[in-house]
């Protein structure tokens, strides 16, 4: 049992190069948790100090993969599934979409499994786009919790690479969110950095869901109870805060590892930032400004 997180194999050490911050990930991953119980699951996640060979490579996000296990996504070994959006070729094209659907479980399906498999997937396409029966392959609930993070953070890789899906062998399936570092006023593209605005990528999927009735004003009721309690200023301030605490006697040191002049993105696509205390100002100052942007809007997503 690593850390309290469960006795598993499959892990990520992830360097977080891209967030200068150190805490996007770990701060969506926990809010999408605090949401629900296991049916808003998102990868546990500890902070760390990474040695390899003697040598010191700074502060890493030490992150479960995605993936069926007890202490993961709990589902039945038989009739279960666990897919992510891939940009290679792999299982089932995304026609309502980016990408690919791969496979995590089960990783080399019998024949019977992957026909069940394929017809799950053409069927809820089919659903897509006919408008009819959609939530009888994925969870509303689920559905309208895994938007108003993407949203909420304005997730730039949002409904492109960062779904996982998941079912158990009956009922519909539900959202897992992953990779959240393009996040909270960045990249410099596709108008990240204002607080303003909706993520300009809804692919069909997505939109269905939004022009299916009754589905915006639930997603304002449940924008509107969230609000009261995991995401109020205070509390998700807070969460960055905590974050913070846990990193600040390493900071120095993770970026005399990897210096902060030398930290990029396809070729100059993060916003100026002096130092890691004006990263943390600007975040501070974007998720109340975001938060009250949404409060206006979520009704007409």
């Amino acid at each position: 049992d690593l850390l309290g997180m469960g006795a598993e194999s499959d892990w990520v050490l992830n360097g977080a190069w891209i967030d200068r911050a150190l805490l996007r990930n770990k701060v969506g991953y926990d809010l999408f948790q605090s949401w629900g119980g296991p049916e808003r699951y998102a990868p546990e996640s500890r902070n760390c100090l990474l040695t390899l060979n003697g040598q010191d490579h700074g502060i890493y996000f030490l992150v479960q993969r995605i993936k069926r296990d007890s202490s993961r996504i709990d589902v039945p070994a038989e009739g279960s599934m666990v897919v992510k959006l891939d940009d290679a070729e792999a299982f089932f094209p995304n026609s309502v979409g980016y990408g690919h659907w791969s496979l995590v479980h089960p990783s080399s399906p019998t024949p019977d499994e992957a026909q069940a498999l394929t017809a799950w997937f053409q069927g809820w396409e089919a659903a897509v786009l006919s408008g009819d029966g959609l939530f009888d392959y994925v969870d509303r609930d689920s559905a309208i919790d895994f938007l108003l993070l993407q949203e909420f953070m304005k997730n730039n890789d949002a409904y492109f690479l960062s779904v996982h899906l998941w079912r158990g062998p009956d009922g519909p399936a539900f959202f897992t969110p992953w990779d959240l570092d393009l996040s909270f006023g960045q990249p410099t593209y596709n108008d990240n950095v204002s607080s303003q605005g909706w993520l300009l990528y809804r692919p069909a999927w997505v939109l269905a869901m939004a022009q299916s009735e009754g589905f915006q004003e639930d997603m304002e009721a449940r924008w509107l109870d969230l609000r009261q309690g995991e995401l109020s200023d205070q509390a998700v301030l807070a969460r960055v805060d905590a974050q913070v605490t846990v990193l600040q006697d390493h900071v120095e040191d993770n970026f005399a590892i990897w210096p902060w002049d030398e930290i990029d993105f396809l070729g100059g696509y993060l916003p100026p930032v002096e130092d890691y205390d004006q990263e943390l100002e600007n975040i501070r100052q974007w998720i109340p400004e975001r938060l009250r942007w949404m409060d206006q809007n979520v009704g007409s997503y």
